[in-house]
């Protein structure tokens, strides 16, 4: 869910065909972005997802919106049987019991290697 920048980075990343992972499908809201294709993986009317997800068999969910949207696609992925969600947004998820959810906060980790970086500079010292 969400096709932006971050969205079609994970759509590039070939790495998760390691771990036997798939990414099947793309969805956006924006005009600009629903028909076209990004590595191969096409992208969906936001609309339609909850459908699609459903047609596909798809069980892992990656939000990757922004945070005024996650709650909505997320129930969407939740309705079209999705039972794990990979969130990039910066928004607590409500899900119900059964499904799993990973929340990814890019800012906090940058923070944490930003720490720890400082901290090697200044044993360096």
């Amino acid at each position: 869910m969400g096709a932006g920048a971050l969205g079609r980075a994970q759509v590039g990343y070939g790495g998760f065909k390691n771990y036997g992972l798939n990414i099947v499908a793309a969805f956006d809201s924006s005009p600009e972005l629903i028909g076209k294709s990004f590595g191969g993986v096409q992208v969906f009317d936001a609309a339609e997802t909850s459908r699609l997800v459903r047609r596909l068999n798809v069980l892992i969910g990656i939000i990757a919106v922004p945070k005024e949207a996650a709650q909505q696609v997320a129930d969407e992925l939740v309705e079209g049987g999705v039972r794990a969600i990979w969130n990039f947004a910066p928004a607590n998820l409500v899900l119900p019991q059964g499904i799993a959810v990973k929340n990814e906060d890019m800012a906090a980790s940058l923070a944490i290697l930003s720490k720890r970086l400082a901290e090697i500079l200044n044993s360096e010292k």
